[in-house]
């Protein structure tokens, strides 16, 4: 199966938030914005890292396909959000 994690979005940042040299094997999403509306960002973990850190919201226990580090924030918020 084949999936679209920008949901027709703009990638507005690529951030590494955890020095772990693994690679990603789950997903989890954010906040979205308003109800019904897609997550403002995803976080690409380790099974070490998602593990240790059950109160993230929204785990999707599923291998994601994509080729990025532990770490790695595909975030989808404006650039205001962001700063």
């Amino acid at each position: 199966m084949k999936r679209r994690f920008s949901a027709g979005r703009q990638i507005t940042g690529l951030r590494q938030v955890l020095d772990c040299p693994a690679m990603s094997t789950t997903l989890r999403q954010g906040p979205a914005a308003a109800p019904g509306e897609p997550p403002d960002w995803l976080a690409l973990l380790c099974t070490a890292h998602s593990e240790a850190l059950p109160e993230w919201p929204a785990l999707l226990p599923t291998r994601t396909g994509l080729s990025l580090s532990c770490g790695s924030v595909l975030d989808y918020r404006s650039t205001k959000q962001l700063l």
